[in-house]
């Protein structure tokens, strides 16, 4: 049971853990894997192989996703292992993302840094 229980904590990194808000979205990431996201659409969440998945009852996503200071960034793959970088979407730890204003001035500020992902078509 304990070699279940760790290896299940290796697929939640709690660098995820939290809520991320962006002003269309809110993305709430739970430390047991629960998922809550506005639209209703994720039930689960865990990593692996570099790669975050989100679940509901019949179906996952997988996203490259990569995590600078209070920022999250999300680009879908498609069904053929494609990276459709120019669907990525940022996030901001917190609550304060739903704020277009706070938003644009945190993304506007991470483009400034060179620090939104190579693979984000921003």
């Amino acid at each position: 049971m304990y070699v279940w229980a760790s290896n299940l904590a290796e697929n939640k990194s709690s660098e995820l853990v939290g809520d991320w808000t962006n002003p269309e979205d809110k993305l709430e990431l739970g430390s047991d894997g629960e998922a809550k996201e506005s639209t209703g659409t994720f039930k689960t969440w865990y990593t692996m192989n570099g790669k975050l998945f989100f679940e509901d009852d019949q179906y996952y996503w997988d996203y490259e996703y990569m995590v600078v200071d209070d920022l999250l960034f999300l680009a879908p793959y498609d069904e053929n292992n494609v990276l459709m970088e120019e669907e990525c979407t940022g996030y901001v730890r917190g609550l304060n993302g739903e704020s277009e204003s706070y938003y644009n001035d945190r993304i506007n500020e991470a483009e400034a840094n060179g620090i939104i992902p190579n693979w984000c078509d921003y």
